[in-house]
């Protein structure tokens, strides 16, 4: 790897870059339908509508759409409903190929950062952690929700630390895109108001550090921080102007809904169990550390070693000098860190409602993917001044254990985001203790095994049609059934007394509400994800749910 030119590693970025894209999307149509996605198509076309009624000047209508309370401005929403017009695909397709794109420009992202603040190598290095993290690489296809806001997040740290890097006097390119992105991020979701305190924070910090290092009495050295205020207030003009194009429901009370918006974000009312440490455990209730404990568990375990070893570097880095105190030079490294440790703690302090594993914490993941792949460039730094058998001993068990993963994720496929890593017990004995399919993806591969099963078994019905209880929102099946049939199909949601078939993921158990002979399974590694149950020649006294059963007896 040494002998590598640094122009060359800029090749290979890009070459990882368009693999990545090109690999996604000959396997984006894998993917079953999110949760959400439904929701987010919805509130997309809400927001078309709305601009589709002020253009024609239906004022009252367009404010009656603006006056319904919307706690996620449309960056992802909007963009799809214009895309769903041109797509030839279909509108899930459609959905999960703009989230891919999303996804692989975060990964570009991370590369930059890294590039940034290290070597080219290091920007190499760190694209390729970030999608050899499994909890992304799965969520970059389904995910309109946190995908877009991580795609938003490193952008805005990447131009922030340009900004701190051409201090005190940043281009203005580096400010427009500082605003684009900040920007974009409040249009994902309003808590990327931070940004703009991030952006504040170390212009303060870069001053300060500025007067320290020249001993500058302090009048004198008020003039780097006064030329910040006119780049400053572009930024958030920018930014605001972006939030507002993409939030309609922001036009009729920007101020209060703005506040009123991010109070209910950040301390959301979710009130369903959450499967942690082998129980069922309400959202509220969960421990102070369930976010910390999903993040070792969700991170490959090198993965975490490098982040370890990359703060390990930093602080012996800095005991090694004279003056504790951070210099100019520092401050894009500790805006990095900062960006990482301060959504932790914020989290934990507060007592944020999260669920689902480290989904809504997802940004974090580029920008931990950022310091190992900088702390693996030092790392390679190193062994280069050791012995041969030494460095390729060493560089070989790195690239196993990035194959090894790169199978994993293969092997997971499409459900790379239920990973669980070895301190978890891997990802068969980690799915006793944790949630696995959260957003029901599972459905599309249910569905499609029960159309096979009907073409193949030829069952009879009692009646011209076949009825499918679920347990989950039917949308998250309704995509896969064929538009006309000879037996049509009706989806209904729990109403087991007349179904033929019950389909469930395993999420919240619901593979266990009701009896039923097997006809279809999906599992990956061991782990069980879904099933159908064939229940046309249950008893009444079957047809109850089970735990129903078990309480009566």
């Amino acid at each position: 790897m040494k002998m590598i030119e640094p122009g060359r590693w800029s090749v290979l970025s890009i070459i990882l870059i368009l693999t990545a894209a090109l690999l996604g999307l000959t396997t984006v149509a894998d993917y079953g339908s999110s949760w959400d996605e439904q929701i987010r198509r919805e509130a997309g076309e809400q927001k078309l509508a709305y601009y589709q009624h002020l253009f024609r000047g239906e004022f009252d209508q367009a404010r009656e759409i603006s006056s319904r309370k919307d706690k996620y401005p449309g960056f992802y929403d909007l963009n799809l409903a214009l895309l769903r017009r041109i797509s030839p695909f279909s509108d899930v397709t459609t959905g999960h190929a703009f989230s891919l794109l999303l996804g692989v420009i975060t990964v570009l992202g991370a590369v930059r950062l890294a590039t940034l603040l290290g070597t080219t190598r290091a920007g190499f290095l760190a694209g390729l952690v970030l999608l050899l993290t499994p909890s992304f690489y799965g969520h970059m296809f389904i995910n309109p929700k946190d995908i877009p806001f991580a795609f938003g997040s490193v952008w805005s740290i990447y131009w922030i630390a340009r900004w701190l890097r051409d201090w005190p006097a940043p281009g203005w390119k580096t400010i427009g895109f500082t605003g684009l992105s900040i920007g974009i991020t409040l249009a994902c979701r309003i808590g990327g108001l931070v940004l703009i305190c991030y952006l504040g924070l170390f212009i303060l910090l870069a001053w300060l550090a500025g007067a320290r290092q020249k001993e500058e009495q302090v009048r004198y050295s008020l003039k780097p921080l006064l030329r910040q205020i006119l780049p400053v207030a572009v930024v958030v003009m920018a930014g605001l102007v972006i939030l507002a194009i993409y939030w309609p429901s922001m036009h009729a009370n920007p101020f209060a809904r703005t506040g009123e918006t991010l109070g209910a974000v950040t301390q959301f009312d979710w009130t369903m169990p959450i499967f942690f440490e082998g129980q069922f455990v309400p959202a509220q209730d969960l421990p102070w550390y369930y976010i910390l404990k999903m993040f070792l568990l969700k991170i490959p375990v090198g993965i975490l070693a490098l982040l370890f070893a990359g703060a390990g570097f930093g602080i012996k880095a800095i005991s090694q000098r004279e003056r504790l105190l951070p210099q100019p030079a520092d401050l894009p490294r500790l805006l990095l860190w900062f960006a990482i440790l301060f959504p932790l703690a914020y989290v934990i302090v507060r007592n944020s409602t999260l669920y689902n594993g480290i989904r809504h914490l997802l940004f974090l993941v580029p920008l931990i993917a950022v310091v190992a792949g900088m702390a693996l460039d030092h790392i390679l730094v190193l062994l280069s001044r050791t012995r041969k058998a030494l460095r390729i001993t060493a560089v070989t068990g790195m690239a196993g254990y990035a194959l090894w993963i790169a199978v994993t994720c293969i092997r997971l496929h499409p459900y790379q985001y239920i990973y669980y890593n070895e301190l978890a017990g891997g990802i068969q004995q980690g799915s006793q203790k944790y949630e696995t399919d959260y957003w029901g993806t599972v459905y599309k591969e249910l569905t499609e095994g029960l159309l096979r099963h009907l073409a193949e078994a030829r069952p009879s019905f009692s009646h011209p049609y076949v009825v499918i209880n679920m347990e989950h929102v039917t949308w998250l099946a309704q995509p896969y059934l064929p538009e006309e049939s000879s037996l049509p199909i009706r989806l209904v949601r729990s109403q087991p007394d007349e179904d033929d078939y019950y389909m469930a993921s395993t999420s919240w158990a619901a593979n266990q509400y009701h009896k039923g002979d097997p006809v279809v399974e999906v599992s990956r590694m061991g782990v069980r994800l879904g099933v159908v149950k064939d229940r046309r020649n249950l008893s009444e006294k079957e047809r109850a749910p089970v735990f129903q059963n078990e309480e009566s007896e």
